[in-house]
């Protein structure tokens, strides 16, 4: 039995071992998909790295510039607040079901960050 056990732990997908999870959320990177109470969420492309930077990097506070380049690339030449307009949908996806965005804080002044254990 436990060698049936160990063979099905080995066979498992790379996706379903790599789960990024944050209180409801779950990030599945092979899968570029994501998860919020049991349900898949849909995200555009830069929505979703924007989640998984963040996700990758909790507690980490990120400066627009430091996103937008993540993002758009170094040669981007629009505004800095893209950034803003980003982060605002993200929020707006995860938000929980009082519509209070618990995971993304703003730091005034400075950027983004995401708390992953909101007060």
């Amino acid at each position: 039995m436990a060698r049936v056990k160990a063979t099905l732990r080995r066979t498992v997908p790379a996706a379903q071992q790599n789960v990024i999870t944050f209180n409801n959320i779950e990030i599945f990177p092979a899968a570029r998909q994501v998860k919020k109470n049991g349900r898949y969420i849909k995200l555009s492309p830069r929505e979703y790295e924007l989640l998984l930077l963040f996700a990758q990097n909790p507690n980490r506070v990120f400066s627009r510039d430091e996103i937008l380049d993540h993002l758009c690339g170094q040669n981007f030449f629009g505004g800095r607040k893209t950034v803003d307009i980003y982060v605002s949908r993200l929020r707006a996806r995860l938000a929980d079901e009082s519509g209070k965005p618990r995971l993304i804080k703003t730091v005034r002044g400075t950027g983004y960050i995401f708390n992953f254990d909101p007060e």
